[in-house]
C-alpha cells in the first residue's frame, strides 16, 4: 500500500486518528532522531487550545547530532489535526492558523521559569504545499500556507526561535523511510501500536491489575532489549500463562518504536530487514506465530544490516532451546512458569 500525503491527510481527520496522532508523531521523532537512552515525552494534559503537546529535553546531545525532528537543548512538539473532510481545505487551514496564533508565546508564558525552545516544532495533518514561498516566473506566488503558519506561530514570540513545519507531504517522506509506520499505521489489520495492543490487552482481560511477580523476568528482558547484539527474543510457556503482558511491559519504555505484528504472512512478505532502521532498533512483536513461520521470521531479524528486534511468543509447555531459531549467539529464549 502506498501512502500518499492525501493518505496522511485523511488517516487522521476524524475523532479516532485525531486522538492517535500525537501518539503517531511520537513514533516518527523517536525514529528520526538520533539515538538516546530517552525519548519524547507527550504531556497527560491537553494544551489551551485542546492540542496534545509534547517535549524532550536532549540537553547532552552534541550540536553535530541536531536533525531535523531535534536540537541540543530543550526540544517543543505540538500536534494539530483537523477534520478536513467535514471542513473543507481552506476553512481547515483557517481554522490551523487560528489555534496557532501565539501558539510559541502562549508556551513560554504558560512556564513558571521562561526558558526559550531550542526547536520548536508543529505536526499537522493538512497538506500544506513545499515549505518555503515560491513565485512563478510572472512574480506571482505559488505558496504561501506554511509562511502563514509560521507567521502566525511566531506572533508575540521571543524572537530566535527556531521552528519547523511538518505537514501531511514531510510526513508522507517519513513513512516511505520507516516502513514499520506504513505497515502498522496505514495498512488494514496488520498490527497494532503499542498503546492498541495494551488497550486490548487490558479489555480483553477486563483487568488492569499491577504487574508484579515477574521481576526476574523483566529485568532480562530490559537486557536483552537493551543488547544491539540480540536481534532475536522468544517467550515461552502455556497459553494465557503472562507472555503478552510480560511482552507489554518490557516495551513500555520504548512503546514509540514497539509495533505489534498481526500479520505474519505480510511481515515475512516485507521482510523484517526491510523495517529495520539504521539509528534506533525497532522492536517487532509477534504473538503465537506458526513453527514456520517463527523460524523464518527469526534467520529475516538476524540477516538485517540494520538493528531490528523480534519479540515472539511461543505457546510452549516446556523451554524451547534458542537454537531452534539457527543461532545460539544472537537469539535468547525465556521460559515463562506459573
Amino acid at each position: 500500500m502506498k501512502v500518499t500525503a492525501a493518505t496522511v491527510q485523511a488517516r487522521f481527520s476524524n475523532d479516532v486518528g485525531k486522538a492517535q496522532f500525537p501518539a503517531f508523531c511520537n513514533s516518527i521523532i523517536a525514529l528520526e532522531a538520533p539515538r538516546t537512552s530517552t525519548f519524547p515525552n507527550l504531556t497527560s494534559k491537553p494544551g489551551p487550545d485542546g492540542g496534545i503537546d509534547g517535549q524532550w529535553n536532549l540537553e547532552n546531545l552534541s550540536i553535530e547530532q541536531n536533525c531535523a525532528v531535534a536540537h541540543r537543548g530543550w526540544n517543543v512538539y505540538q500536534f494539530k489535526s483537523l477534520d478536513v473532510s467535514s471542513l473543507g481545505s481552506e476553512k481547515a487551514f483557517r481554522e490551523l492558523c487560528n489555534r496557532a496564533k501565539g501558539a510559541i508565546a502562549d508556551l513560554v508564558q504558560r512556564l513558571e521559569v521562561p526558558v526559550r525552545p531550542a526547536l520548536y516544532i508543529l505536526f499537522t495533518n493538512l497538506q500544506l504545499g513545499i515549505d518555503r514561498p515560491s513565485r512563478t516566473k510572472g512574480n506571482r506566488h505559488l505558496n504561501e500556507q506554511t509562511a502563514k503558519l509560521r507567521t502566525a506561530l511566531l506572533h508575540d514570540a521571543p524572537i530566535g526561535i527556531e521552528i519547523e513545519i511538518f505537514d501531511a507531504g514531510k510526513i508522507e517522506g517519513m513513512i516511505a523511510r520507516h516502513r514499520g509506520l506504513r505497515l502498522i499505521w496505514f495498512a488494514e489489520r496488520a498490527g497494532l501500536t503499542w498503546d492498541e495492543a495494551h488497550r486490548w490487552e487490558v479489555n480483553q482481560w477486563q483487568i488492569d491489575a499491577p504487574f508484579k511477580g515477574r521481576e526476574a523476568d523483566l529485568k532480562q528482558l530490559d537486557a536483552w532489549l537493551s543488547d544491539d547484539a540480540v536481534r532475536v527474543i522468544a517467550l515461552t510457556g502455556p497459553n494465557s500463562i503472562g507472555k503478552t503482558r510480560l511482552a507489554l511491559e518490557s516495551t513500555k519504555q520504548i512503546a514509540p518504536v514497539t509495533f505489534f505484528v498481526d500479520d505474519t504472512t505480510a511481515l515475512l512478505k516485507d521482510d523484517v530487514a526491510t523495517l529495520a532502521t539504521s539509528e534506533r532498533p525497532v522492536v517487532l512483536v509477534v504473538e503465537d506465530p506458526s513453527h514456520d513461520h517463527a523460524e523464518r521470521l527469526a534467520r529475516q531479524a538476524l540477516g538485517s544490516d540494520h538493528p531490528v528486534k523480534l519479540l515472539m511468543t511461543i505457546p510452549s509447555q516446556k523451554e524451547i532451546p534458542s537454537t531452534i531459531f539457527g543461532d545460539a549467539v544472537r537469539v535468547q529464549t525465556r521460559h515463562i512458569s506459573p
